[in-house]
C-alpha cells in the first residue's frame, strides 16, 4: 500500500532509491555534518588554546616586567631617601655653622665699637694732651722769655 501511494503521488518511484538507502545516507551526511563540526570545535577549542596560553605568556611578560620596574623603583626611593637624609644632616650642619659665624659677626662688631669709643675717648684725651702740653709750652716760653 506504501508503494501505490507513492506512485500515485510522485508517479514511477523506481527512481527513488529503497527507504533504507535514504535513511542510511541521511545518518551518513548527519555523521558527516556532525563529524565536520566537531573538526571546528576541535580547531576552534585548539585555537582557543594558543590564545589563552598567548594570553597567559604575555601576562607573565607583563607582570615580569611590572616587577621590574617596581624594583627599580624601589631602589631608586631607597637611594633618594638616603640622598635626602644626608641633605637634612647637611642643612642642619650649615645652619649651626651660620648661627657660629653670626655669633662671631656679633663679636667683632662689639669688639669692634668698643675700639673704636676706645679710640675716640683716647682721642679725646689725646687732644686735651696737646692743650695742656701747649699751654705748658706756652708757660715755659713765658718763664723763659721773663
Amino acid at each position: 500500500m506504501e508503494n501505490y501511494e507513492m506512485r500515485t503521488i510522485f508517479g514511477d518511484t523506481s527512481s527513488f532509491p529503497p527507504a533504507r538507502d535514504v535513511v542510511s545516507e541521511a545518518f551518513i551526511v548527519a555523521s558527516n555534518e556532525q563529524n565536520m563540526l566537531d573538526e571546528k570545535k576541535k580547531r576552534r577549542r585548539e585555537l582557543n588554546r594558543v590564545y589563552s596560553q598567548r594570553s597567559v605568556l604575555k601576562k607573565k611578560i607583563m607582570m615580569e616586567n611590572l616587577e621590574n620596574q617596581a624594583r627599580i623603583l624601589e631602589d631608586e626611593m631607597a637611594r633618594l631617601e638616603q640622598e635626602e637624609a644626608f641633605y637634612k644632616n647637611e642643612k642642619q650642619r650649615m645652619k649651626v655653622e651660620e648661627q657660629r659665624l653670626y655669633q662671631e659677626i656679633e663679636f667683632f662688631e662689639k669688639e669692634r665699637l668698643l675700639r673704636q669709643a676706645e679710640d675716640e675717648k683716647n682721642m679725646g684725651e689725646a687732644i686735651k694732651m696737646r692743650e695742656l702740653q701747649a699751654k705748658k709750652d706756652e708757660q715755659v716760653d713765658s718763664w723763659l722769655l721773663n
